[in-house]
Formats: C-alpha cells, structure tokens, sequence
C-alpha cells in the first residue's frame, strides 16, 4: 500500500465505460501477429536487439514462452466457442446493480503491491448502504508511490474528467480513466522518456525527453489552474504539467533535497507548499519568472506530509519522521506555532476534516489519532488514539462528503481500513457536532 485518495459523490460517471476488444484484435492477441503493424524503424530496432548466436538457446525459451495465450482455444464471444453447450448472461441483475455507481457513491481509489503485483484499485462506498467493495482495477507497469485525482480532461468536450495521476519509481507520470471500467493502459504518459537514438542520428527536440530524471515522489492538481498538475521527484525538482499540451510548462529547482511531499493553495493558483527530506517546509509562488522559495521552516527532521489548513488559509499542518506534527503559519517563518510529538517512530501522515473545523488525523506505526486544532489560540489536543494492526500506516484520508468517516492505508492485512468516528465517544464529546449535519468546506 502506498497512497490512496477519496472520488467525491458526483465526479464519477454513474455507468462506467467498457472496453471491448474486436474479435479481429483478440484472434491477433491470440495467435501472436502483432509484429504486422510495426513500422519500419521499429522493426529495425527489433532486429537490431536481437541476441547473437552466442546466446541463441535463451532467445529460443524466450520465445517458446513469450505469448502465453497462443494455442489457447479463447473466443471473443462465448457464443462462438463449439464446446459450450450452455450459456448463461454473466451480467445478472444483483452484477449489474454493483456495476452501475449511485449518486451518493464515493470512490476510493488505492494504489498499491500486493504479491508483487502493483496495481491500481476502484473502491466504492456508500455510507447509506453500508456498501464497501473493489469496483474495478487497474495493472500497473511500475511500485506506485503517490496518486493524485484530476477532475479535469483536456479531451473532454466540457473539460470535466474523472482522472488519476499515479508517480512511481520511474521518472514518468501515469494517467488513468477511471470511468473506464477494463483500460489495459494509461490514457497519456507524462514525462515519456524518448528511445535511445542510434550513433549518428539526430536527437528530435520535440520536449519528449523533458521532465524528471528520477523517481515521481508527490503529486497535486491545481484545482484553480485546472490544465496544471505538479509532481515532486528524487531529483529534487517539481515539474508544473501542462495537461493541455501533455508537457511540463516549467520547471522548479529552489529544493535542496528529494522531494517528499507538495500541495496547492486552496485558493491562490500560483503557490504551492513543498516539503523535502532535508527538512524544508517551503512556499513557493509560480508568478516569478524564476520561482524561487518565498517562506522556508527548517524542521530538522524529514518532511512526511504537507497541507494547507482548510478553515484558516494562512496556516499550515506537516508531519515529520521524528514523529512529529507541526502547525506553522505563513505570516511567521521559522517559527512553529505549535509542535507536538504525535507518535514515536514517525509521523507519516496528517489529514484534516472537510467539514468539521478543527478536526485532525494522524498515523505512526499501528496508530491512528484523532486531534482537536484550535488555531485561534493555537494548540493541538490528543482526542482518541486507535490502534491499527496494520503495520507501518502510510496514508490516512477524510472523506469530502460524509464527515464521520476516514480511510486508512497500511502495509499489512487488508491494506486499507475504513473508520466510523461516531462510533467513537471521545470524538463526539470533543467535537459535539452530528457530523453529516457539519458545513461543507468549500472543494
């Protein structure tokens, strides 16, 4: 389990969309023709990689073994295949209902590695039916290290998508549908490396090799630009994505260090906040010509998880590997405003309620707390402290429309745990609100 992040109700089309693949494409998948369609320069490479006579009995297992699926009697249509006597509609009525998504469903969406296999994973829930399963999946080609939601699709008549940005440990950036029920690829690459060229020949200036240069660490959508997505690397720079044209717009190189987490402003679309694992928390604003660090915290400890605080603009929330958690104001550099240690070990991530002001979240090592921020005198009061049997927790999430409820992930059992806080008699007392009745925060 590595990152994960809440689909508000509303976002999500309520019939996702299902790939078919022609019987023509399945018979080529089959039978191992997709060598047919190769460009010239493509077949060129093929050839050019393949191994010498020295190596030619690695190259024949390769080959006796590299389309699983030839010789094997599979049929685009079950109808089609002579030794099915019966058929029977897999789509059953009680199928089709948990296919098709409700107006008051949210999405989870979780990316992580499970037996070595790393993929992405469409959760649904829904409070008012108590429901909680994996709608659909994803493989993915790489470990994921961070996700990101884009409500926002270049390719779309009306601009609005349902999309998720994933980082991983190569230096490009996945997108996925996630309205696409049975996608077998991303629907754009950011970041694509290009093809190594061969002695002699040109290098193309098309941008296609701009980027980053290592791991994609962190990863934000800029809800007020909306054609901007920001990701953080270990090469220490952010990269500011034009989605529109699907190439960075600018690259940002004020860091000392990698990057371990960033996030827009709620409402100012040219600051960013940045935190690294020298330490640093930074502001950093896109408007100059070179951006460069407008207010620096040096925390002396690596920076887990940055945000902006929802009910007070000015104020910021970080989590630090020493097992910290720290509440800083932009008015006041250098200074923490309040620091508490909220867990030993590591403090590996912070969440803040969307609707319920002053309310908290944090995770270390088996351990979930639920905290009470007053920022008016500000102070941070430990309400309730879960354990959570999960291993080392690396993730944790409100979700935007239904207050009382949280998400964690972790490394161990299931990997992703669902919270009711209502349940909880020290959140109710300390909090003294019907959570589903709290204002919305503006999204």
């Amino acid at each position: 389990m590595s990152d994960l992040t809440w689909i508000p109700r509303g976002v999500a089309r309520l019939e996702p969309i299902k790939l078919q693949l022609e019987k023509a494409q399945l018979a080529d998948l089959i039978q191992g023709g997709a060598d047919e369609g190769n460009t010239d320069e493509e077949q060129e490479e093929m050839e050019d990689e393949k191994p010498g006579d020295d190596n030619m009995d690695d190259y024949d297992k390769e080959d006796k073994t590299g389309n699983m699926m030839k010789g094997v009697a599979v049929y685009a249509d079950p109808k089609d295949d002579p030794l099915m006597t019966k058929y029977e509609d897999s789509e059953d009525e009680a199928e089709r209902d948990d296919f098709l998504l409700k107006p008051n469903d949210n999405l989870v969406v979780v990316a992580k590695i499970f037996h070595d296999e790393p993929t992405l994973d469409v959760h649904v829930f829904n409070k008012d039916n108590e429901d909680w399963y994996v709608h659909h999946s994803y493989f993915l080609a790489s470990p994921p290290l961070c996700v990101a939601p884009i409500r926002y699709d270049p390719g779309h008549e009306n601009g609005k998508g349902n999309l998720v940005a994933v980082g991983s440990f190569e230096p490009t950036i996945d997108i996925w549908d996630i309205d696409v029920y049975n996608a077998l690829e991303p629907i754009m690459v950011l970041g694509k490396q290009a093809k190594k060229s061969k002695p002699g020949s040109r290098k193309k200036r098309d941008g296609s090799a701009q980027g980053h240069s290592d791991a994609v660490t962190c990863l934000d959508w800029n809800k007020n630009c909306e054609h901007v997505l920001a990701s953080g690397s270990a090469d220490n720079t952010v990269v500011l994505w034009d989605l529109d044209e699907t190439k960075p717009s600018t690259i940002v190189t004020c860091f000392d260090d990698k990057l371990g987490s960033l996030k827009w402003h709620e409402t100012e679309a040219s600051i960013f906040l940045a935190g690294t694992k020298s330490g640093k928390v930074q502001i950093v604003d896109c408007r100059n010509t070179t951006p460069s660090i407008e207010v620096l915290w040096d925390l002396k400890a690596e920076v887990e998880k940055v945000i902006w605080d929802h009910h007070n603009q000015f104020c910021i929330l970080a989590t630090t590997d020493d097992g910290k958690l720290h509440y800083l104001d932009s008015r006041q550099p250098g200074t923490s405003l309040v620091s508490v240690v909220a867990h030993e070990g590591g403090c590996n991530a912070v969440a803040q309620n969307f609707g319920v002001k002053g309310m908290v979240s944090t995770i270390g090592e088996n351990e979930l707390k639920i905290w009470k921020l007053c920022s008016e005198k500000p102070s941070l009061t430990e309400v309730h402290n879960y354990e959570v049997k999960m291993g080392k927790l690396f993730t944790v999430a409100f979700n935007p429309d239904v207050h009382n409820t949280l998400v964690v992930g972790g490394e161990k059992e299931e990997m992703i745990r669902l919270f009711d806080l209502e349940k909880c008699s020290e959140v109710r007392t300390a909090f003294g609100a019907v959570f589903e009745d709290a204002p919305m925060a503006e999204d």
